[in-house]
């Protein structure tokens, strides 16, 4: 029989994965397998928030030190686009192998790729604005400057990588340059779709904490990955004993077992509160959060302004092994944080201590912009 544990203990072990015991941005990255990447810039980027939300005292450039001088870190897809563990892109191979559908049918851009590599040898890391290349070509996000296909498309290949950013633009280099031999040169530990399967199971299990064995959106990005390999993936990490089955409320879930002692510990959760991003792992499957946290988030930057219910761009809070309430910053760009809108969540009993909790989460999210304060009168810290 399943060991079953209530809801409380759920939450508390995934506040206590997610949010304590944080020492640095590649523990954080390794630990979390994967952060998503965005590009859209309203008081930060997605990993960014992220980072800010369980490392203390972060600041932006510490994840691009990561990325782009110890080379620790890389970008690549995954889950959509996001930001990994060097070590892991041996493992992604399959997937690079798979966009090369994106290019394959335009000769367009593959005669180009000899002249972006005469280029790079020339100039060093360039943008897509620095290599000419500004006629039109088809895109899978529709037309684009064949300059922008060509160096995405050898990025995905892995001939390239992104040697830094600016702002949300990348510069490209080649790769071998960066990532050491033994890691570009590597065979796809996979050799099989299932062994893949199994991994990036086991993977988005760990990132998130725990997951249902069903369809989910913390599985994006695992081609050809439906429910008969996702079964078969389950039951194979299962029987190998990687993970472990447990009942919450009634509900069937799977945790790593690794993770078993930090579900069953009794220690408290931290009394901090965060400000979450909004492609947060710990929200990458939205329905585990409202069964668990009774919490209904959605992120409404594409929802029409007439249809949203809260706002643009809405950062929860958390609160020891609670979201609390919910906020919409405007765009920060120097100076001081504006708050357009603070709302509570429903039933949260505001008390002395979650004030302070509050007031210092929003004076860390200062420091961690570079704010010289916040302007918002929320009258019940106060």
């Amino acid at each position: 029989m399943d060991k079953a544990y209530t809801v409380n203990e759920a939450r508390k072990y995934l506040a206590r994965l997610h949010f304590s015991g944080n020492k640095n941005v590649y523990e954080v990255v390794r630990k979390l397998q994967a952060i998503q990447y965005d590009p859209l810039n309203v008081v930060g980027r997605n990993p960014d928030l992220v980072l800010q939300s369980r490392i203390k005292r972060y600041k932006s450039g510490m994840l691009q030190k990561e990325l782009y001088e110890k080379r620790t870190l890389v970008d690549g897809f995954d889950k959509m686009l996001c930001i990994y563990p060097a070590q892991d892109y041996p493992y992604l191979a399959r997937l690079r192998r798979t966009t090369v559908w994106w290019y394959r049918e335009n000769p367009e851009i593959t005669d180009a790729f000899e002249d972006v590599r005469k280029i790079i040898r020339e100039k060093g890391p360039v943008s897509s604005d620095d290599i000419g290349m500004d006629q039109k070509v088809a895109w899978p996000w529709g037309a684009t400057r064949l300059s922008r296909a060509a160096l995405e498309s050898m990025w995905m290949m892995g001939e390239l990588t992104i040697h830094h950013k600016d702002g949300a633009r990348r510069y490209y280099d080649f790769a071998d340059k960066y990532l050491p031999v033994d890691i570009l040169t590597a065979e796809d530990p996979n050799t099989t779709d299932p062994a893949y399967f199994e991994w990036q199971t086991l993977r988005r299990i760990r990132a998130v904490g725990m997951l249902r064995k069903g369809p989910s959106d913390a599985f994006l990005g695992i081609e050809n990955f439906k429910a008969t390999e996702r079964n078969q993936a389950f039951d194979a990490l299962l029987q190998k004993g990687a993970i472990t089955k447990i009942s919450v409320s009634g509900d069937e879930y799977f945790i790593p077992s690794e993770n078993l002692s930090l579900l069953e510990s009794r220690s408290p959760v931290s009394s901090a509160a965060r400000a979450i991003a909004p492609l947060d792992n710990l929200l990458w499957d939205r329905k585990l959060i409202k069964r668990l946290f009774d919490f209904d988030y959605t992120w409404e930057v594409y929802t029409p302004k007439e249809k949203r219910k809260y706002g643009y761009y809405v950062l929860p809070v958390f609160y020891k092994d609670r979201f609390i309430a919910r906020f919409e910053p405007e765009p920060f760009r120097g100076g001081t944080l504006k708050i357009k809108s603070w709302w509570w969540e429903e039933g949260v009993k505001i008390t002395e201590s979650m004030k302070k909790a509050v007031i210092k989460m929003l004076e860390d999210f200062c420091s961690y912009l570079g704010a010289d304060g916040y302007e918002k009168d929320i009258p019940e810290l106060t």
